[in-house]
This record gives structure tokens, C-alpha cells and sequence, in this order.
């Protein structure tokens, strides 16, 4: 419901989004998420007024543009109240959230960190590029992608993604890949690569979560 979509059409493209989950989803191995304005907004508000008023709300939001910590607990703290109010399970809506500035990147931990709910954390890397006054290649991405990584482990969530990053100056290959999470354990697969980046820079719409199946963000 983010970027890719115009001011104009933000209403249209919610209520078609959110249509989506009405139905059961398909048993194929993919969790539909949705990616909701920024909170900091009132369309972004509305996206999340508009998520907990339906009978059959997504399982996860995307959060982009976090600025830091206080910015997922005050959203998380709307989110319990319409919880509440709607009669929903406690902590049934989960977090993904995303880092898309230098300022953010240095709080990157404690975004992370920031809330029970999230699950994973991932750099949005045009956005994150444009900010940075820099071209969004592997070469640039790569720092700022493994400071996400080790946010994420150091919060004990997953960092989801979509992009594949290679380093020619001798390193190996950094290749996407998805990590499980049962009962809080992670298993990272095997391969040739030093660093799995089972998630760390989108600029699409698909990404990878872990702890749950592959997402598709509505």
C-alpha cells in the first residue's frame, strides 16, 4: 500500500489489498503480509485502522520507514488497543519492520529490539540509498545490509528479503536464503556462501520471513 501506489488510488488499492484476506489463503507455502504506509502519517494510521477493522485481518504488517524505537511502540500500543476492542487475540498482529535511512541504520538494533511483535527486520535498500545520496548496487548496500543482519540476531528475529548481493573484491557470494525458526531455534542451510542474508534488502514486493512461510506483501 506503500510507495507503489498514488496518492489518489491509497483508498482503493487498501480496500483491494485487504479484500484479499476475506478469503482462506492458498495452502502454497506463502504468507500474505501487508506493507501499510508509514504510521507517522495519517494515511498510514488509516492503513491500520482500516487492518484491525476487518473480520480476517492479515497475519503481519510491513512497517517501512521506521525512524527508531518509540515509533514501533507507539504503533504497537494502537494496535492493542484495537486488538482489544475488536475482540482479537493479544499480540495476534506481528511486525516486519524496515530500515530505510542513515539515521535509522545507526538505531537499527534498537528497532529491532523495539517490540515483541516483530519478527523480522530488513533494509529497504532504494530507499535507504536514495537517502544516503548513493547508487543502491550490492557494492553500497553490502555494510548497511549486515548491519541489519546482526541487528536482527541480536533481537532474535529473522531478517527477511528478496536481493542477492555479490562482492568481486574476493569475497564469496552472499546469497539469499530463508531461515526457520521452530520454538525459537534457527537453522541456516548449508552452502558455499560465508553469510546467508536469508533477507536483508528489498526493492520488491516478495520477500522471505522467517518462522513462518515465504511472504507475499499485499
Amino acid at each position: 500500500l506503500e510507495d507503489g501506489i498514488a496518492p489518489k488510488d491509497k483508498a482503493e488499492a487498501r480496500a483491494k489489498g485487504l479484500a484479499l484476506f476475506a478469503e482462506p489463503q492458498k495452502d502454497d507455502g506463502v504468507e500474505r503480509i501487508v506493507r501499510i504506509n508509514c504510521v507517522r502519517t495519517e494515511i498510514g494510521l488509516a492503513d491500520v485502522q482500516a487492518v484491525l477493522a476487518t473480520d480476517t485481518p492479515p497475519p503481519a504488517l510491513m512497517l517501512p520507514k521506521v525512524g527508531d524505537a518509540a515509533h514501533v511502540r507507539g504503533l504497537a500500543d494502537a494496535v492493542a488497543k484495537l486488538e482489544s476492542e475488536r475482540g482479537l487475540a493479544p499480540q495476534s498482529m506481528r511486525f516486519v519492520v524496515m530500515v530505510e535511512s542513515p539515521l535509522a541504520l545507526f538505531k537499527a538494533q534498537e528497532i529491532a529490539c523495539a517490540h515483541p511483535r516483530n519478527t523480522a527486520a530488513f533494509l529497504g535498500g532504494e530507499d535507504f540509498a536514495s537517502a544516503a545520496g548513493m547508487t543502491p548496487d550490492p557494492e553500497t548496500l553490502f555494510p548497511p545490509k549486515m548491519t541489519v543482519l546482526y541487528a536482527a540476531r541480536a533481537a532474535g528475529i529473522a531478517a527477511g528479503a528478496t536481493l542477492k548481493s555479490t562482492r568481486t573484491s574476493g569475497l564469496t557470494a552472499l546469497s539469499m536464503a530463508t531461515v526457520s525458526f521452530d520454538s525459537g531455534t534457527r537453522s541456516l542451510p548449508s552452502g558455499n556462501s560465508k553469510v546467508s542474508l536469508d533477507g536483508l534488502s528489498s526493492t520488491a514486493p516478495t520477500m522471505t520471513v522467517a518462522g513462518s512461510p515465504p511472504s507475499a506483501v499485499a
